[in-house]
């Protein structure tokens, strides 16, 4: 049975993973929660901790280390850079009807790679420092970003597929007076050539 979405079933399959790995990526990014000690629950901006009834928040202002610098700016690039199979592809796929397809989605696996890319360097950089060298334990948002970085690789892995697979369509030819040229098709695009003849893609 073939899809209701058509040859666009692939990127959209691919704009879901990227959408899932954006809000993943958003979630722990934000979260206090990548590591813990005995008093306090650390993220990336902010650290908390409850002791009896109380409980408090402090941000990083000062004395921020090199290495949570570092996974700082590989996670924000990710954010950066996924927003584009997020946001632009999917509104493209909707008014383009196919122009520049397999640019577009090899454009997106790019950003998918190197979004993925980014996430999985800090997720590195950061557990090599909280575990190993100051002795946290891990939170769930190290292992929900890492799912994240995941997810990414496997948006790069469609829309690659996406690109490879979908074949530049092949010109249909019409003469000028054929009843046959019907440019009111919506997925149908007519180029006039000198010789008044009229090529037809179809790119649905």
């Amino acid at each position: 049975m073939p899809s209701p979405f058509g040859r666009s079933a692939l990127p959209l399959t691919a704009c879901a993973a990227s959408l899932i790995a954006a809000i993943l990526l958003v979630l722990s990014y934000a979260s206090p929660y990548w590591s813990s000690d005995a008093i306090y629950s650390h993220g990336l901006w902010r650290r908390t901790g409850c002791r009896s009834l109380a409980c408090w928040n402090y941000d990083y202002y000062h004395h921020v280390p090199p290495w949570l610098k570092a996974v700082r700016a590989m996670e924000t690039m990710a954010v950066i850079v996924l927003s584009l199979p997020v946001v632009v592809v999917p509104i493209y796929l909707y008014a383009s009807h196919g122009l520049y397809y397999r640019t577009m989605n090899l454009i997106a696996a790019g950003m998918c790679l190197a979004s993925g890319i980014f996430i999985i360097i800090g997720v590195i950089i950061y557990g090599s420092f909280a575990m190993a060298t100051m002795g946290r334990d891990l939170g769930w948002c190290f292992v929900v970003c890492l799912i994240s970085g995941i997810i990414c690789i496997l948006a790069f892995l469609l829309f690659l597929v996406a690109a490879i697979v979908r074949r530049p369509p092949k010109p249909v030819y019409y003469a000028s007076h054929s009843v046959l040229m019907d440019t009111s098709a919506p997925t149908t695009i007519y180029t006039i050539e000198k010789d008044h003849s009229a090529t037809g893609y179809v790119v649905d």
